[in-house]
């Protein structure tokens, strides 16, 4: 602090002077989505030599560590509604979309951050959120933008995963692009791989059914409801991650031919199997006893 900051936060202010600076101080908190602290250099000149009178009244505290960061108590914060919020989100969705950066209109690779004061307005604001971004996934679909964009910009593709790369994988994705490729609306694309996972092998080591559950971005979907040619559906697949499933499972399987429930029930079934598959079992409850 140098002499000329001493004198300024050390001058006497009125009641009414420091009230009406604490608001702005509040609305600086309000349009950075009221993080948790905010860095003192950040904040407007006018406010920084009222921080020891905020201080003062508990407005205020600083980072035990570094009173460089201050932070407001919630009860005294001004905090967005939700629908403040995805206002403010429909906006720059809005510039995006009309600049040609469909990625982040649909989300992709963007996540907007404000805190809330209780889960369930947190809760409220990511479902609206959510449906704002699958508005401009529906525009892309309507407008047929989605498949152009993601085929000619290998940057809003991200990282190639390959989650379906091993043949009889492959195989499963051929059975699979029948249905998808007649799929032109996006609340169906979405609502299909809500419901559908697909059975892509019995590794050896372990017998257990390998059943593969995309997890879909918007642009991956959006794409999608426009892709008619096995080769495109493969593209925009070898994008996405997931996770795993077992038969037993809420999802609706998808085999590769030759393959159903009953086959795979069978090679589960044969001695060689179950004696991996008992192994199998001991080694994990050995590991859980450990664990626990």
């Amino acid at each position: 602090m140098d002499l000329f900051d001493f004198i300024e936060m050390t001058t006497p202010k009125t009641e009414t002077e420091i009230q009406s600076h604490f608001e702005i101080l509040k609305q600086e908190f309000k349009k950075c989505g009221n993080n948790w602290g905010m860095r003192k250099e950040t904040l407007p000149n006018s406010v920084i030599s009222y921080l020891l009178d905020f201080e003062e009244r508990k407005w205020i505290s600083f980072h035990p560590q570094n009173r460089s960061i201050i932070t407001i108590p919630n009860e005294l914060r001004s905090w967005h509604t939700p629908e403040e919020a995805v206002d403010s989100i429909i906006e720059e969705i809005e510039e995006a979309y009309e600049k040609g950066n469909y990625q982040k209109a649909v989300g992709c690779r963007w996540h907007p951050h404000f805190e809330f004061p209780t889960k369930k307005l947190r809760d409220q604001y990511y479902q609206l959120s959510s449906q704002a971004f699958d508005s401009a996934a529906r525009k892309l679909v309507h407008e047929q933008k989605a498949l152009t964009y993601f085929i000619k910009n290998v940057e809003a593709r991200g990282t190639r995963m390959n989650f379906f790369s091993e043949p009889l994988e492959k195989e499963v994705i051929k059975v699979a692009s029948e249905e998808i490729s007649l799929i032109l609306d996006y609340d169906e694309m979405k609502h299909y791989f809500k419901t559908h996972a697909f059975f892509c092998g019995l590794p050896n080591h372990s017998y257990r059914p390998e059943i593969k559950v995309p997890l879909m971005g918007r642009l991956e979907l959006a794409a999608l409801c426009e892709a008619t040619e096995l080769k495109d559906i493969s593209l925009i697949l070898s994008y996405v991650g997931g996770s795993w499933t077992n038969l037993n499972s809420k999802y609706k399987i998808v085999y590769p031919p030759g393959w159903d429930f009953f086959r795979v029930f069978e090679e589960t079934s044969t001695p060689e199997a179950m004696a991996v598959i008992e192994h199998e079992l001991a080694r994990l409850s050995g590991l859980n006893r450990r664990i626990g």
